[in-house]
């Protein structure tokens, strides 16, 4: 009996063959990928919980009266936040600028925390501890006829920007 190792079928001589002249070629390929891939930048992370906010004014169905003195009052069913310092009160997004994830704040705490990386943010939205290098953004707020707050997330405005900031009606009724 013939052994099949010392004289191989003409069918495991292509297909050797073929393998031999193959392999390069896929290392090669997979090399150029590979370095393509650490070329490109890298995509945008996604916040947790959805889509990002669409551009334009919405009603928030809530008041000056609704927001609290120094703390976070969060937006149902959007990724925005609410904040009064005094009479004043500015939105900011509760997207992390580290890696994108949605931050819910604790009722009462100046500082939020990050739940996926510990990053802290302050109530003006800058950062209190990191990893996160960059504040949180800004919206521009108004108030509509009803008296309630409305947020346009489409609007990055800068902190001190008279956007930024909505002015409660009864301090303005005060003031006037």
């Amino acid at each position: 009996m013939e052994n099949p190792r010392l004289n191989p079928s003409r069918r495991s001589v292509i297909t050797a063959a073929a393998a031999t002249v193959s392999l390069p070629l896929v290392e090669s390929a997979l090399g150029r990928l590979r370095a393509a891939q650490a070329a490109a930048p890298a995509p945008a992370p996604q916040a947790r919980g959805g889509a990002p906010e669409k551009p334009g004014y919405f009603d928030t169905q809530l008041t000056p009266a609704n927001v609290k003195d120094k703390e976070f009052t969060v937006v149902k069913n959007h990724k925005v936040l609410l904040v009064r310092e005094g009479d004043n009160i500015t939105a900011i997004t509760s997207v992390c600028t580290h890696r994108g994830c949605t931050i819910t704040p604790t009722a009462g705490e100046p500082v939020m925390t990050c739940g996926c990386h510990k990053a802290q943010f302050n109530l003006n939205g800058s950062v209190a501890h990191g990893p996160a290098t960059v504040p949180l953004n800004h919206y521009a707020v108004k108030l509509n006829d009803k008296g309630n707050i409305e947020v346009d997330p489409g609007q990055t405005v800068a902190r001190d920007a008279k956007e930024a900031v909505v002015v409660s009606k009864a301090a303005a009724t005060q003031s006037a």
